[in-house]
């Protein structure tokens, strides 16, 4: 566990990383594991099957952006396939299915900002 923990933080940390680039992968781990938590606490509270697909979504968006900037290093076209895609699209669709501004949808908004 320790070996690939170790792995996990050379690769996505190395501080031979861009500054930028450090971040994008934490910001990417953090929507990663959060939307996963959403999705199954959605599931499991039976919220609209719209909302916990689009956190799903979500979260295979986070782990492919993540790979693919780790992988090509071209960072700032992966910004700008998340800013589009997650805040044109994701946002929208788990905001109204997810209850609007009664649901827990303003907390990704503050996370959003982040």
């Amino acid at each position: 566990m320790k070996k690939i923990l170790r792995r996990l933080n050379t690769v996505f940390f190395d501080p031979a990383l861009p500054f930028r680039a450090r971040l994008f992968n934490v910001l990417a781990i953090a929507a990663l594991l959060i939307t996963l938590f959403v999705c199954i606490y959605d599931l499991a509270a039976g919220m609209a099957p719209a909302n916990s697909l689009a956190c799903g979504i979500a979260a295979v968006f986070a782990a492919l952006l993540l790979f693919v900037g780790t992988k090509t290093r071209r960072y700032q076209l992966c910004y700008a396939i998340c800013i589009v895609t997650v805040f044109f699209g994701l946002y929208p669709i788990m905001f109204f299915a997810g209850g609007g501004y009664q649901s827990g949808m303003p907390s990704f908004f503050v996370f959003a900002v982040v």
